[in-house]
């Protein structure tokens, strides 16, 4: 009883607190307004300059050591497995899906082109939790000519940095705490489980989260031990998974829509069984 309650109030201080660490963003392409077919001085199109605006950002925001940017190679691997036509880089479901499978808390997409009197490119930011940009999530940028491109890209990337860094305090992400529970062998009187693994079990205060794991594995529902000592009424409003990992540091990553992801390294000792409790975020919570 005494382990419960030592157990629970390190929980309770646990949910109260947030993590702190650099937000990872990639960039997408940014849409042309205009036809693809617009010439600028009869030799290039609008389009040409959407590889080069998308350079310049990365290689703006990667200078910056509070920011963690997606490497443009690993971009281009993921969406080998997908067409993406130019015209819908810059949707929000799209942007938080790339995101989410690259590992980055956010995307940033946006459009350019020429008006009557000037070059305009305009970004967004979206979090991939939530698939939505929030209010004040925007950066604009003009010029007079698309030879000053550079300069309107530097004028983005600086107002993205302010707001993925939110003013200078870093983001939270939510927040988990691991617990080891015994032996393996305690879960598994047959004896099936093989020696050279884990048993992690991930109970978390949401009802549809989605765990992978790096080196991937499948995490099946929860099973009846893992579940006895825990109010019905938790278990409704709450998620338990559980998988056997190889033992050593294993890449975790929870999100869910809404909420603020849970990634970290957690470290499992082969034939040891552990709980990890995580605490979900609402992505409305984040600071301003």
């Amino acid at each position: 009883m005494k382990r419960r309650l030592v157990t629970a109030l390190i929980w309770l201080l646990a949910a109260a607190t947030t993590a702190v660490c650099e937000p990872t963003v990639v960039v997408l392409p940014f849409d042309p307004i205009v036809d693809s077919l617009y010439a600028y001085y009869g030799k290039e199109s609008v389009l040409d300059y959407q590889p080069a605006l998308q350079q310049i950002l990365l290689s703006e925001l990667g200078k910056r050591p509070e920011l963690r940017v997606v490497e443009l190679s690993d971009l281009d691997q993921y969406m080998k497995l997908r067409e993406v036509p130019p015209a819908r880089w810059n949707d929000l479901k799209l942007a938080a899906e790339i995101a989410t499978k690259l590992n980055a808390d956010y995307a940033v997409i946006g459009t350019y082109g020429e008006f009557t009197r000037e070059i305009r490119v305009d970004a967004r930011v979206v979090v991939a939790a939530s698939a939505e940009v929030p209010p004040g999530y925007t950066a604009t940028a003009t010029v007079s000519l698309w030879n000053d491109l550079p300069s309107a890209a530097m004028q983005i990337s600086d107002q993205l940095v302010a707001i993925l860094t939110a003013a200078g305090k870093l983001r939270p992400t939510s927040k988990g705490v691991l617990f080891p529970e015994g032996d393996v062998a305690a879960y598994d009187p047959a004896g099936d489980t093989p020696p050279n693994v884990a048993r992690l079990v991930v109970w978390v205060d949401t009802p549809a989260p989605e765990i992978t794991a790096d080196p991937p594995v499948e995490f099946l529902r929860c099973e009846r031990i893992d579940r006895m000592d825990i109010p019905a009424e938790q278990q409704k409003s709450q998620s338990c998974q559980y998988a056997l990992l190889p033992g050593g540091g294993v890449n975790l990553r929870i999100s869910q829509r809404g909420y603020l992801p849970y990634t970290d390294v957690v470290s499992l000792v082969p034939g040891k069984a552990y709980r990890l409790q995580v605490h979900m975020i609402p992505v409305e919570q984040m600071p301003r």
